[in-house]
């Protein structure tokens, strides 16, 4: 098409000329682009926030802390208020520090933490464990992984329980298969279950929370299951786990720290601090709440200000990354907050230093 025109669009109606500037500064940088350069006709504004800190929890309370500054001090309404993260996984650290200081919150693009599949998987097992009685916790994870244990059997499970006055746990473990109307095969297979989560709870007063979560993960199937092929549902799967994995660790770690040994650091007492976090989720309501996305779910929209979850050495690297860095940058109207566990230098090599602040 010889007649063909290229028409850039280079102003930007949204953010500050320092933001616009630091976005600019990291996209130059890709070997790949249509040169242009994005200009905004607004004030200079704030300097970009850069924060680093000594781990993810260390982080998250930076976060929380930005965020009661934006909102009370200035004037920033919670629902222009962004975070962004490159993946789901990361939102676990954010949201249980969101929760113990009472900023609402709410995710778009995903569930929160503790509401997704593979994640109430594991609490599941986590909870049979803790309290063979729990009916719902049973009914989860019977067949979960798949082990021939189907609805059929579970309904029969269930009446067979219902007419005796009994619990699902007590009628897997006391019934025959007669009793229980299925076939001895079948009843092998629940027989085989019973047995491995006997296991488990043999194991609750001598084991600490991470080392058993990290068995029952193993020896139910779970970690085999989301194993089995790298699908991104799969590979989201995996992340989500490994997360919850490293907030058991950190309970366990954080009681040794407080009380000089593991006697306490057990699942029981994790489950009831799980249960606080998530005791929240039941008490949504239309209050202005801080938003909570990935990347890829911000591109097109806007918020006052904006907090870069995470970015950390190895985090974003190379093109297609830069972008990203980008897509960030842009959403913000007024404020950019940039946060990292550990070093920020390759991001900050690639910006003015005139256009950002170290905190």
């Amino acid at each position: 098409f010889p007649t063909a025109k290229l028409f850039k669009l280079e102003r930007n109606y949204r953010s500050t000329r320092c933001i616009v500037e630091a976005a600019n500064s990291v996209i130059s940088h890709n070997k790949r682009r249509i040169p242009k350069d994005v200009y905004s006709l607004a004030g200079q504004g704030e300097s970009i926030s850069v924060k680093a800190a000594y781990s993810d929890l260390e982080e998250a309370d930076i976060v929380t802390k930005q965020i009661n500054s934006v909102h009370r001090h200035k004037g920033v309404k919670y629902s222009d208020i962004a975070i962004l993260y490159r993946t789901n996984a990361q939102s676990r650290v954010i949201e249980e520090s969101l929760r113990k200081n009472g900023i609402p919150y709410k995710i778009i693009g995903g569930l929160s933490f503790y509401e997704r599949k593979e994640v109430k998987d594991v609490i599941a097992y986590f909870r049979l464990a803790v309290n063979p009685d729990d009916e719902e916790a049973f009914r989860r994870i019977i067949n979960y992984p798949t082990r021939g244990i189907g609805n059929t059997t579970l309904t029969r499970i269930i009446s067979a329980a219902t007419s005796r006055g009994i619990s699902l746990w007590q009628a897997a473990c006391n019934l025959t298969a007669e009793e229980l109307g299925v076939t001895k095969a079948t009843a092998q297979k629940i027989n085989s279950f019973v047995e491995m989560m006997k296991g488990f709870i043999s194991l609750l007063d001598e084991t600490d929370a991470y080392s058993l979560g990290l068995k029952i993960i193993e020896d139910s199937g779970i970690k085999r299951d989301i194993n089995s092929d790298n699908s991104i549902e799969n590979l989201s799967k995996r992340e989500n786990i490994q997360e919850l994995l490293a907030a058991i660790n950190t309970f366990v770690e954080n009681t040794i720290e407080s009380e000089g040994h593991t006697k306490n650091a057990t699942l029981d007492r994790y489950l009831s601090e799980v249960a606080l976090l998530t005791d929240a989720d039941t008490k949504q309501d239309d209050s202005e709440q801080v938003t909570l996305m990935t990347i890829h779910s911000a591109k097109g929209l806007e918020f006052d200000a904006v907090i870069m979850w995470d970015a950390s050495e190895g985090v974003y690297h190379g093109d297609d990354e830069r972008q990203l860095v980008y897509t960030i940058a842009s959403r913000a109207m007024h404020q950019l907050t940039v946060l990292a566990v550990t070093s920020l230098t390759p991001l900050l090599a690639e910006v003015d230093e005139r256009l950002y602040e170290k905190g």
